[in-house]
């Protein structure tokens, strides 16, 4: 997923991403969304549906044997109105191609993804995904370029800027640009 946009879910919503902005030694939720931007459109009214369960936390979201699967501080089996709108969410994503958010289908291969046909066909569709979140990121009005050091951002895993691609050397606590 596109970290302009995880960003923006967890500024949006501090209380269900609290663990997006830990090391992923703490919560696997600091690795970020694992899962690619077709899907966008499948959990950003996920969240907002979420966010209004009090102490709801978002333990880890990922892409399953190509599905959405998602992890909470609550087991579905305790709250069933979270449990029936996180097994929506799944079963949309099974048909929502997780490159482009086309109508897809499960397809094997190295790995189990919901695909669409054009994405099927590409040699690398994560090139598609990278457009797809590129084009998300614009439509929510996210910066897509640093004007300043102070504008960069990244957490644990990432060395990189998430908005310009900046480098990061957290030895020297400095940034490279990248041209």
């Amino acid at each position: 997923m596109d970290k302009r946009i995880e960003k923006y879910w967890a500024d949006k919503y501090p209380d269900l991403f609290k663990w997006w902005f830990k090391s992923p030694r703490e919560m696997p939720m600091g690795r970020g969304f694992e899962c690619a931007n077709g899907w966008f459109e499948v959990m950003d009214p996920l969240w907002s549906k979420l966010a209004e369960f009090k102490g709801l936390e978002i333990h880890q979201c990922k892409a399953k044997f190509g599905l959405l699967t998602i992890y909470t501080n609550r087991p579905s089996s305790k709250s069933k109105r979270i449990g029936t709108l996180i097994h929506a969410a799944y079963r949309q994503s099974a048909k929502t191609c997780e490159m482009c958010s086309k109508s897809g289908e499960r397809r094997s291969g190295n790995w189990i993804t919901v695909l669409c046909d054009d994405c099927a066909a590409l040699k690398d569709r994560w090139v598609k995904s990278e457009e797809y979140g590129t084009e998300i990121a614009k439509k929510l009005g996210l910066r897509t370029t640093c004007k300043t050091k102070d504008d960069h951002f990244h957490t644990f895993v990432f060395e990189s800027c998430y908005i310009c691609g900046a480098k990061y050397n957290p030895k020297s606590g400095e940034w490279t640009e990248v041209e």
